[in-house]
């Protein structure tokens, strides 16, 4: 199991690369001394009028597994070492770092790189972040609870997606986009 950055590939078949060129191989040398690219994702609170940036961010990375694996036999504890022993501990510390002058809340997803047809609304997340603490923590969710999260995030219902993607930066990408669902305050899904 590890920890690798989003990766544009067929929704159909993961295992189909797009061929565009991959940002960080040719913006990162060209960077001053010092300086690093970092990549996440930010919501838009649309019911504000004007709407306004969400103070969420997410550092969003797949988790991706040696061999056909049980999600539900994986171990927490495992997957915030594989974390914490990874690049992405240092990308997440350098965006918390930029984040905090803006009071933004900065954590990291983790989603599971498996076929497509294997997610459901129950397929375990993964979050990690300072919940409550000055060192990161692990949290397991579900695909529900994401959804439900980018709802609340984007300031109450949303669709997500109607034809689905041809492409997506993770299974669970290409997953939501093929599923609507809208969402009342009170958390029902129709």
């Amino acid at each position: 199991m590890y920890i690798s950055p989003l990766q544009q590939a067929r929704c159909s078949d993961r295992s189909q690369i797009s061929s565009g060129p991959e940002p960080q191989n040719w913006i990162a040398p060209s960077l001053p001394n010092g300086w690093r690219l970092v990549s996440f994702h930010f919501f838009v609170d649309w019911n504000s009028h004007p709407p306004v940036v969400a103070d969420q961010i997410w550092m969003t990375r797949q988790l991706r597994f040696d061999s056909n694996v049980n999600l539900d036999d994986v171990h927490d504890s495992d997957i915030l070492d594989i974390f914490n022993n990874s690049s992405s501990k240092q990308e997440l510390d350098d965006l918390e770092m930029i984040c905090s002058s803006y009071s933004c809340k900065v954590t990291a997803v983790l989603l599971p790189e498996i076929q497509v047809s294997a997610i459901s609304d129950q397929t375990p997340v993964w979050v990690v972040g300072k919940l409550g603490g000055e060192s990161h923590k692990i949290a397991r969710i579900t695909i529900l609870k994401l959804k439900n999260a980018i709802q609340k995030h984007s300031g109450g219902p949303v669709r997500v997606g109607s034809k689905g993607l041809t492409y997506g930066t993770s299974a669970v990408e290409c997953y939501l986009s093929n599923r609507l669902f809208h969402k009342s305050i009170t958390g029902q899904i129709s």
